[in-house]
């Protein structure tokens, strides 16, 4: 897992996770789960996600602490592993998306069966560092349940809606019409906007950049990315966004133009959301200035903020930089 790679940092019963934003399918409110009949012991129930059967964990269980009661306000958190199966996750919260300001080494997480694989510093807190591809993992040691008699139940005054929220998410979009989506929110120079995450390949620290001569204001350089080169571009002026001195953007979403990796300077990475609503169209004032590669308007409890299909933007002529190998190869 390379350094400086997003994660959704999220909290159980006051302890602290991180996950690899690119794992996360969905973060939606716990519904009414099955009975986890012959599962591993750390999974407390199944639900059906769109239409796959999916274990939900207890990481507390997981990490071999003793299991943790069910609250009408959980999230689940949605992972997609390796292989295309799914897998669900209990949280209590889920605060942010952020590059951990360090990587801790060392320590020892034996324990955890590889569940965990190292710790991350944000802003002075610790969060542990999750591989989800491990959570399932049945190794030696890891006990698994008898056809479920101890699954925790919540009051049954809520059935009703965790029922209601087990239905919407038993929908299969293709058959409903309704298709979902993964929506990533970011904010340059104050100005908030949405992503589709299936259009972003990573979010970086941008780190060092290495200028280049000769090219447009708007690429503001070369940055290195796990032993590749990406072109870090300003897109301020093709978002409407007011160009302030002595900008200086963190963080940068990852994409590609003709094979050649291209990073849209952000200042922060803030939520992810999973919208199954159509989104509204564009207003007229910005349709002209921004319609060929702006979705349209989330809505988000009654604030609607522009969603930015970044493949579209990077393709856009005003910020196609010609010849990107040669620009490449001087930053070796």
């Amino acid at each position: 897992m390379m350094q400086d790679q997003a994660m959704l940092l999220m909290s159980d019963q006051g302890h602290r996770f991180a996950l690899p934003v690119n794992a996360v399918r969905a973060v939606v409110r716990l519904p009414a789960l099955q009975a986890p009949e012959g599962m591993p012991a750390s999974v407390v129930g199944l639900v059906d996600f769109h239409g796959a059967l999916t274990p939900v964990i207890d990481l507390r269980k997981r990490l071999g602490h003793p299991g943790r009661a069910m609250s009408i306000d959980d999230l689940l958190v949605v992972l997609a592993l390796q292989g295309g199966s799914l897998l669900g996750v209990l949280a209590s919260t889920v605060d942010e998306v952020r590059v951990p300001d360090r990587r801790l080494e060392g320590g020892d997480f034996s324990h955890s069966r590889g569940a965990l694989i190292g710790a991350a510093e944000v802003e002075g807190q610790l969060f542990l560092i999750i591989d989800p591809d491990s959570l399932l993992s049945d190794e030696p040691g890891m006990g698994r349940t008898e056809p479920a008699t101890d699954l925790r139940t919540l009051d049954a005054a809520y059935a009703d809606v965790l029922e209601e929220r087990a239905t919407t998410l038993r929908a299969v979009p293709a058959t409903s019409g309704a298709e979902e989506i993964l929506y990533v929110g970011f904010e340059i120079a104050g100005e908030s906007f949405w992503a589709p995450a299936t259009t972003i390949q990573h979010i970086h620290a941008i780190g060092a950049i290495s200028l280049i001569p000769g090219v447009p204001a708007h690429v503001l350089g070369l940055a290195s990315v796990g032993g590749e080169v990406a072109t870090v571009l300003d897109v301020r002026s093709a978002l409407d966004v007011v160009a302030r001195p002595l900008w200086e953007p963190g963080l940068m979403l990852l994409t590609e133009l003709d094979e050649h990796l291209i990073g849209i300077a952000v200042d922060s990475v803030d939520d992810v959301v999973t919208v199954t609503e159509s989104l509204k169209p564009l207003p007229v004032s910005a349709r002209e200035s921004q319609g060929a590669w702006s979705l349209g308007m989330l809505d988000l409890g009654g604030d609607s903020t522009p969603v930015i299909d970044l493949t579209l933007l990077v393709n856009d002529p005003e910020f196609v930089v010609d010849q990107p190998v040669e620009m490449a190869s001087a930053a070796t």
